[in-house]
């Protein structure tokens, strides 16, 4: 039996395919445990239970996913809210990752602010937009402040001239430090394809630290979206006219959720985070492009 404590959405398939998911995975998991010797109950038991919390995570996900994508409703809506299924319960963070700049996607002037935003100063934002762009480019050509092979080469190592693969690879760029990265996770990531900043999503300092904005436009900009009305939108792009290349006010196109698992007597949630976007198919109704594991 499913019950939802905040939001209660039941329809297209979403629900139907977290509570197939279920089924499918708790009756395989039965008919493991009938072929298991006795010896082998306490390995069959944790089995089951792992196999419990994949099914109680995809679930999450679809609902959630639900939720986002066909009901249209603001990640602040559906975040807090909570999931219940027969014993277990779900409890949801949502973010977006269109609220940070592009590793992959964004220019230098969004790169920049995110380093601005995070408050760092080993490097100017300058320069470590410069070297992000030249580790992910496919030429050898040093940007003004950048760095490319030549830079590199006491490292015993070289820029990909590629993508970055995770936030985690700012620690192969020259001059960032792990506590710089640490303060860096905030404001960038490698999910936002559009490489632009939603003004509806984006940390006040994010907003500021784009080029040339007003500390009264921040205000501005933070009380006209707060409102979410219809002219919302055309108020923040007056605002931002100067930052228009930077920006976005469109839906977003990938969340972040962040999930704390509860079951059967458990004391401690387990949590897990994955980042999702838009399906392509009533038969794909979600993507996947990034899940930790249950811890």
């Amino acid at each position: 039996m499913i019950r939802l404590s905040k939001h209660g959405a039941d329809t297209n398939g979403f629900v139907l395919i977290a509570v197939l998911t279920v089924l499918t995975l708790l009756s395989a998991m039965v008919v493991v445990m009938l072929g298991m010797s006795r010896d082998s109950i306490d390995i069959a038991a944790l089995s089951g239970i792992e196999t419990k919390r994949q099914a109680m995570v995809q679930s999450g996900l679809s609902l959630a996913a639900y939720e986002l994508f066909q009901l249209g409703l603001p990640p602040e809506r559906v975040s807090g809210g909570q999931f219940r299924l027969n014993d277990g319960m779900i409890a949801f963070t949502v973010s977006t990752d269109t609220a940070k700049a592009d590793l992959n996607a964004s220019g230098k002037d969004l790169l920049a602010a995110a380093y601005m935003a995070a408050g760092l100063t080993t490097l100017s934002p300058q320069e470590f937009a410069a070297r992000v762009i030249d580790w992910r480019d496919e030429n050898d050509d040093i940007s003004a402040g950048g760095a490319e092979g030549q830079d590199y080469v006491k490292l015993d190592y070289l820029p990909r001239n590629g993508r970055f693969r995770s936030v985690d690879d700012l620690r192969w760029v020259i001059g960032l430090f792990p506590e710089d990265i640490k303060a860096l996770r905030r404001f960038v990531t490698v999910y936002n394809p559009r490489g632009r900043l939603n003004v509806f999503a984006a940390p006040a300092s994010m907003i500021a630290a784009l080029p040339k904005v007003a500390p009264e436009t921040v205000d501005e900009v933070l009380q006209a979206r707060s409102t979410r009305s219809a002219t919302a939108t055309d108020t923040l792009d007056d605002l931002l006219l100067v930052q228009a290349a930077l920006i976005d006010a469109a839906p977003a196109s990938t969340y972040r959720i962040g999930m704390e698992l509860l079951s059967n007597g458990e004391v401690n949630p387990r949590r897990t985070e994955a980042v999702i976007a838009a399906g392509t198919s009533p038969e794909i109704p979600f993507l996947v492009l990034y899940r930790s594991g249950v811890e």
